[in-house]
């Protein structure tokens, strides 16, 4: 049967083959292209809100470092008045940060 055909169908018929391989490999590549960026979306976002909590806990955390800070050094040198002072920052802070969880 093979025999029988010319050397243009056979060349046709082996570009259509291709032709048609090609198709499929690159539909193929567009798929698990398209799933692995939803997929890395939903990640980027469910990253995107932890890491936001988390720089934000950490910069209460810096903030409350400094007030206490302040409050001891205030209490070192018998300024009372001014460690009280001190720590109503702090207090706000931890207010805010219980308010978050």
């Amino acid at each position: 049967m093979l025999k029988n055909i010319s050397i243009r169908t056979g060349l046709l018929a082996l570009l259509g083959v291709m032709a048609a391989l090609l198709l499929l490999v690159s539909a193929t590549g567009i798929i698990a292209i398209n799933k692995s960026y939803d997929a890395l979306v939903v990640l980027n976002r469910i990253q995107g809100v932890e890491l936001g909590n988390l720089a934000s806990s950490n910069t209460n955390m810096q903030r409350v470092r400094v007030a206490a800070s302040f409050a001891i050094r205030a209490l070192e040198t018998q300024q009372w008045d001014d460690a009280m002072a001190s720590c109503g920052p702090f207090r706000a802070i931890c207010q805010c940060s219980e308010g978050r969880s």
